[in-house]
């Protein structure tokens, strides 16, 4: 089932607007919960992806 978007755009907008690093994926037709498919898949891939990216920023700073 769908699920409106409206409050996810809220969100996205008000980082933009604070001018921090986002980015908004929609993947139509899903609901707030998917396993499997081409779209789990992706979602799943880009978590990963965050989590190298930040976690690699998060080792490299050092210690106050």
């Amino acid at each position: 089932k769908d699920v409106p978007v409206t409050q996810a755009e809220e969100m996205y907008v008000a980082l933009r607007k604070l001018r921090v690093d986002t980015e908004m994926v929609l993947y139509p037709g899903m609901g707030h919960e998917f396993s499997s498919g081409a779209a789990a898949m992706d979602a799943f891939e880009r978590t990963v992806a965050w989590f190298d990216e930040y976690l690699q920023q998060e080792e490299s700073r050092p210690i106050p």
